[in-house]
């Protein structure tokens, strides 16, 4: 049963170093940090901005700063982890600003997602068709939450536990989780 690892301390104990470390946003001063496979460590700190340009689907697509635009699967990939985290197709239809608080962070989790497997779906990019992702053939998203609920109430975070729970049971997603509030991930067992 896979569980994500939840980082507690006080202020300035090295959390947030720690998931820069991580992500390699920071190099070590001495040794080395490495994740193995394809999936990228994504940071998500706050709540992604709302264009409501887009709807919430074409906003999980364009999360990706650098992806092949020409890459067919980006779209069924940000729809396998939007719905696997818990947002419905009508939410994935509508505007960002139309989601409830706990919609928003679950957006900013695809979005998260998505960016993560970039480099294994831009190997696939030159393919005609996409990846059998039932297949597990992506590698599992890598998630660093950075007091991502800790200024939210507890049910926000609740009501996005079960998408977490469920992207780390079904695509092997490593989920790391630096807060003040461990009580806010208590659902996740």
């Amino acid at each position: 049963d896979n569980m994500p690892t939840i980082l507690v301390g006080r202020s300035a104990s090295g959390k947030s170093t720690l998931l820069r470390l991580v992500s390699g946003e920071e190099t070590p001063t001495s040794g080395t940090v490495a994740t193995e496979g394809l999936a990228e460590p994504i940071i998500i700190d706050r709540k992604p901005p709302l264009d409501d340009s887009k709807s919430v689907l074409g906003g999980i697509v364009a999360a990706p700063k650098d992806q092949q635009r020409n890459n067919k699967s980006v779209e069924q990939v940000a729809l396998y982890f939007a719905t696997m985290l818990g947002l419905t197709l009508d939410q994935l239809q509508s505007k960002p600003s139309n989601l409830s608080p706990s919609g928003q962070f679950l957006f900013g989790l695809a979005c998260g997602c998505l960016c993560s497997v970039m480099p294994a779906l831009s190997a696939t990019a030159n393919s005609q068709t996409a990846p059998d992702i039932t297949e597990r053939s992506l590698p599992g998203p890598i998630l660093l939450l950075d007091e991502l609920f800790d200024f939210e109430h507890s049910d926000v975070a609740a009501k996005c536990c079960p998408g977490i729970d469920s992207l780390i049971q079904k695509t092997g997603a490593v989920v790391i989780i630096a807060t003040h509030k461990p009580h806010h991930w208590e659902p996740l067992g």
